[in-house]
């Protein structure tokens, strides 16, 4: 039955598979994840959206593969020379459900440099700023996942946890190696609105990858998240504690309790979205806090939106959140990885116009955004930073163009970074 449903192979994705296979095998792969990986690319010819292949009553398969190339630069006043990348990027994964109750998924990644020459800043005493997408081949999920009921799951493995909007723990899946995680985490719906997520993390797998200087966190660490529904909209209540050691600098620990609400209001085409968030951090002896607010307002296709974020420092020891999808925070320069040791204060606005479909373009989207940067101790001015983006989908392919430029005022040196990114799922 197996060999029937995965009958009649299409030549194109047998041949896309071979090539992915020869890269895998020159690295060393077992041939085990070669076969996994023949497999995948061969049932696209039986599903080529990527849904489930019906085995028999008892088992269902879902292949998919995902792959994105990009171009990326960078510019900083503190280099003699700029970085530049070009990197292609594929994650072929396969999902069995052996049980009605029950999944098992698999998910390798390479991510390989196209460039003749490595000019992404990542060498000894390099005169570029880095660029975060090196050279990868590596598991990035391997996961088993029990869900009794449709409201409760637990999953165990290596699997990616994305929490609210990632400001703690996320994918950090802009770059092109995802943050995934070595964890046992579930999931509970319970009566009258209420989420409860919670997991225990042993081991991070972080973007620069396994070969690299803190590419890898060793962890001891929790953490749990209750969601509830209310007329307002939604309260967040969350505790993190976190024990990471990057095995290269000194550990990394605290404990941070917050909360956050959030609501919205519709009134015709008007529509208001809003948040408020609270958080301390125990870290070090030293107890900063975390301040956000913000408002955004959607006219049909068109959004503005303001935000606030106070990232403190007590005594020196500033709020952190070495989890979190970084690059979605403090502007997309990535300047303020790492929060300053006096904190951060970030005042940002953005607009965005969705324009639909002009021709063969699809899911149009044009946005521009500003933040400014002062010291959250005093009155110490950072910098400024513009970025924008222009992005759409051309025959299934979403493309992208950004561009951001960070003016320093008293912290780092102006930087510019641009990406130009194609990517595609099969």
């Amino acid at each position: 039955m197996l060999n029937s449903a995965l009958s009649g192979i299409d030549r194109r994705y047998s041949a896309f598979g071979s090539i992915i296979v020869q890269i895998f095998s020159k690295a060393g792969l077992s041939y085990a994840a070669l076969a996994l990986v023949c497999a995948a690319s061969s049932a696209h010819a039986q599903d080529r959206d990527g849904r489930a292949v019906s085995v028999s009553e008892d088992l269902d398969i879902l292949f998919r593969t995902d792959a994105r190339l990009r171009y990326e630069t960078a510019d900083s006043d503190g280099f003699a020379q700029n970085g530049e990348a070009l990197t292609l990027r594929i994650r072929p994964s396969i999902e069995i459900n052996p049980r009605p109750m029950i999944s098992v998924l698999a998910e390798a990644e390479a991510i390989i440099s196209v460039l003749p020459n490595r000019l992404n800043g990542f060498v000894s005493a390099s005169p570029r700023p880095g660029i975060s997408d090196e050279e990868v081949l590596e598991l990035n999920r391997l996961q088993i996942e029990f869900a009794p009921t449709d409201n409760l799951s637990l999953t165990a493995g290596r699997q990616r946890i994305s929490l609210d909007d990632e400001r703690f723990i996320g994918t950090v899946d802009f770059r092109q190696n995802q943050q995934t995680y070595d964890a046992v985490t579930t999931a509970f719906q319970a009566p009258a609105g209420i989420t409860l997520r919670a997991g225990y993390i042993w081991r991070v797998g972080r973007i620069l990858g396994p070969e690299q200087p803190n590419g890898v966190f060793d962890s001891d660490s929790f953490y749990i998240n209750a969601a509830v529904a209310l007329p307002i909209g939604q309260v967040t209540l969350y505790h993190y504690d976190l024990d990471l050691d990057d095995r290269v600098a000194t550990q990394i620990l605290s404990k941070t309790s917050g909360v956050v609400v959030r609501g919205r209001t519709f009134s015709g085409h008007l529509g208001l979205f809003w948040e408020a968030g609270y958080a301390r951090q125990s870290s070090m002896g030293a107890s900063p806090e975390f301040v956000r607010a913000s408002l955004s307002a959607n006219l049909s296709d068109f959004t503005l939106a303001a935000k606030f974020e106070e990232l403190g420092s007590d005594d020196g020891t500033a709020f952190q959140t070495p989890l979190a999808t970084l690059h979605k925070f403090q502007g997309p320069a990535d300047i303020f990885l790492v929060t300053p040791p006096d904190g951060i204060r970030d005042f940002e606005g953005r607009a965005s116009w969705r324009i639909g479909s002009i021709g063969p373009a699809r899911a149009s989207l044009i946005s521009l955004q500003y933040n400014r940067y002062e010291a959250a101790n005093g009155i110490g001015k950072y910098g400024d930073e513009w970025s924008a983006q222009i992005a759409t989908t051309v025959v299934s392919t979403r493309f992208s163009i950004e561009a951001a430029h960070y003016n320093a005022d008293g912290f780092a040196e102006d930087t510019t970074r641009f990406w130009l990114t194609a990517s595609r799922q099969f």
